[in-house]
């Protein structure tokens, strides 16, 4: 014998909390679900599509160190100034108007 559908969804509004907080648990699992099929197939695309499967990508040791500035900006004005004496036909030092 089966129990009326009845009792069930009068079992549901009696439970409000427990209602509730299965709906919100099972909403939140779906979402996940959701974010990690979304990431997998994001990591797939990436690693699969290339121009060439010869590509390949070489770098040096420590080259993933933290990047940093090494000149200051008066050592590229100093460059700058030492470019325009070294080729002064090709690096005017007034434009013409």
């Amino acid at each position: 014998m089966a129990i009326p559908l009845k009792y069930n969804l009068r079992n549901l509004a009696v439970r409000k909390v427990s209602t509730g907080m299965t709906v919100l648990v099972v909403c939140l699992v779906v979402t996940v679900f959701l974010f990690v099929l979304a990431l997998w197939q994001g990591v797939e695309r990436t690693l699969s599509v290339t121009a060439s499967k010869r590509n390949v990508l070489a770098m040096r040791v420590g080259s993933q160190a933290e990047m940093h500035r090494s000149g200051s900006p008066t050592a590229a004005c100093s460059l700058s100034e030492r470019m325009k004496r070294s080729f002064p036909r090709i690096w005017p030092t007034a434009s013409p108007i």
